[in-house]
């Protein structure tokens, strides 16, 4: 058995998905709401005996470690070495990094090494600059260390040197890490010098890039702050400074609280407001909410109340919608930030914390201060902007309490108010041209799929105990169905050769994997599934064979027939009257 292949046996894959979204029983299987895709009707499907997961509405499918690929973002190789990690599983030498593989570990290294190097010059003098920084703005030893802090030095080239000489890593690889450039002239020097340097680590906690404030003097030619280049690892879109470190406050709160920068972060921590992260820029991204949906059911906004913060909470609560995901925002006095408060008063920030405000609440408030809502033109400006919130509610009750506090509000009859929303929706459902595409399924490899009926009996089939497996062979050497081919034959004829006792993982694990992968969708097949734990199996099989053999017992009495009225010769006609007789009597029988 390969390596690969133990790691498989010796892993739970509902264990190791269920850690990441939460598995409900379904029969024999594990469901949940798709992870790869928004939908509201568990479509995701997950089977231990296989130690296989289906999705039956985006069609994502696979194993331990394609789940961790396109779950985790691990590579193949990343994953082996976690799997193994996990089950004691010591792996050979010949299980080298290659290719991407070795390049995405060595870039890790350089950034690691980086990292070090950074923390390593704020302990010494050199890093006295940042450190009088830190103090200055509160920041503790502790708030330090756990968020990794460091500093570069004002030399154009001490980090390549070290990068270089010590650790002996190669040119362009340190160019690919985004720590050093290359100047038109050949030169290599450091791209960060004279920084407060903050490691910006992906949600498994590896630093992937950094941010670097800058400490010299405010009328210099430098930008305040300079992050990495986008690279292979670093994808600002993707990144919250502080949920690697945050992790465990966020998950146990099943809330995060999304701030604007680093010191809001780590003030807030040293505040004991732990569950929270930084988005690097204001405005959450898609690739942000698919990372949050991970851990959190709620989102707390606390963003700078001016017009550009109001424009990315407005984004954000349609981002979060779709995913039903809550989003709140935390009121934060007029002039300050998180930062500022969460060092004066860790109390106020935190309370603010508690009581923030749901999304449309807070919006109601924004428009309040906005417009004039003792003017007619103010009245219909508020409801103008409010009405995109409300149409975008799917609940109905939430719709109606929302209609009626603006009603209120702005002191018209809620009456008058919904038929004014209801314009404005028609105005919009005209104004915009949805395109829906349709994805059809595409048959298996151009396959004949076989009918519901011909399925639930090959459901039934292969979800057999070893058992009830020894009659259905028998009904199936007899009567070998004519509808089961492509890979569904092949599995059949696997099923009539093994000789070991059956059981569902044993057989699928010595299965090609297209053959293992069509297994999974019959097995898994989630009409069948729902209610399978209330039928016996074997009787069901058994009043389905007979029916299956009744109706083609029948097909082909028809067939006899129809011949027996065409034929004119006389011998042909007594052998198709026996046939005739003999199968009437089978029907009557089974009747």
């Amino acid at each position: 058995m390969s390596q690969v292949q133990q790691i498989k046996e010796a892993v739970s894959i509902a264990q190791i998905i269920g850690e990441r979204v939460p598995l409900a029983s379904m029969g024999r299987h594990l469901r949940c709401c798709c992870p790869f895709h928004g939908e509201k009707t568990p479509s995701f499907y997950v089977t231990e005996d296989l130690g296989y997961y289906k999705c039956f509405g985006c069609g994502k499918a696979g194993d331990v470690f394609t789940f961790l690929e396109e779950y985790e973002g691990m590579s193949f190789r990343e994953a082996l070495e976690y799997l193994a990690e996990r089950t004691g599983i010591k792996l050979e030498s010949n299980f080298a990094h290659k290719g991407q593989d070795e390049e995405k570990q060595i870039l890790l290294n350089i950034l690691s090494e980086s990292a070090a190097w950074y923390q390593k010059m704020l302990e010494r003098n050199e890093g006295k600059a940042a450190n009088d920084y830190l103090a200055e703005r509160k920041i503790n030893a502790q708030t330090r260390r756990l968020f990794g802090l460091g500093a570069s030095g004002n030399s154009w080239d001490e980090l390549t040197k070290f990068l270089r000489g010590e650790k002996k890593f190669r040119e362009e690889e340190l160019i690919k890490s985004g720590m050093i450039i290359k100047s038109k002239n050949g030169r290599l020097f450091d791209r960060f010098r004279g920084r407060l340097m903050f490691p910006l680590k992906n949600h498994r906690g590896q630093v992937v890039g950094f941010s670097g404030r800058w400490l010299g003097k405010e009328d210099e030619k430098e930008a305040k702050y300079i992050n990495s280049p986008e690279t292979s690892l670093y994808h600002k879109s993707e990144l919250l400074f502080g949920l690697a470190e945050n992790l465990p406050a966020i998950r146990k709160e099943g809330a995060i609280v999304l701030v604007e920068g680093e010191f809001d972060v780590m003030s807030s921590a040293q505040a004991k407001v732990n569950n929270v992260a930084a988005i690097k820029g204001s405005a959450l991204t898609a690739e942000h909410v698919k990372l949050l949906k991970r851990y959190v059911n709620r989102v707390i906004l606390a963003l700078d109340m001016d017009k550009s913060g109001i424009e990315a909470t407005r984004k954000a609560a349609a981002l979060l919608q779709r995913e039903e995901i809550e989003l709140r925002v935390a009121e934060i006095a007029e002039g300050k930030d998180p930062d500022e408060l969460a060092k004066e008063s860790p109390l106020v920030w935190r309370e603010a914390v508690k009581k923030s405000l749901s999304v449309y609440d807070y919006f109601l408030l924004v428009l309040q201060k906005k417009h004039n809502i003792n003017t007619i033109e103010g009245k219909k400006k508020m409801v103008s902007e409010m009405a995109g919130f409300i149409h975008q509610m799917e609940n109905a009750i939430e719709r109606d309490y929302y209609s009626k506090k603006l009603a209120e509000i702005i002191k018209v009859r809620q009456s008058v108010l919904e038929s004014d929303l209801a314009m404005l929706k028609r105005k919009a459902d005209a104004t915009i041209s949805s395109v829906r595409t349709v994805v059809k399924p595409v048959d298996n490899k151009g396959e004949k799929q076989p009918s519901k009926k011909e399925l639930w009996l090959l459901w039934l089939l292969f979800n057999s105990s070893s058992e009830g497996m020894k009659k259905k062979k028998s009904d199936l050497r007899a009567n070998m169905p004519k509808w089961t081919l492509g890979r569904d034959r092949v599995l059949v004829e696997k099923l009539m050769e093994n000789k070991k006792e059956y059981r569902l993982k044993d057989f699928g694990r010595d299965l090609a994997d297209d053959l293992r992968e069509r297994l999974g969708e019959i097995t898994m097949n989630r009409d069948f599934a729902r209610g399978s734990e209330k039928i016996e199996i074997d009787e069901e099989w058994e009043k389905e064979w007979r029916g299956a053999l009744l109706k083609k017992k029948q097909k082909l009495l028809k067939e006899l027939v129809k011949k027996l009225e065409e034929t004119q010769d006389e011998e042909e006609k007594q052998k198709l009257l026996a046939e005739c007789a003999k199968l009437t009597k089978e029907l009557t029988k089974a009747a």
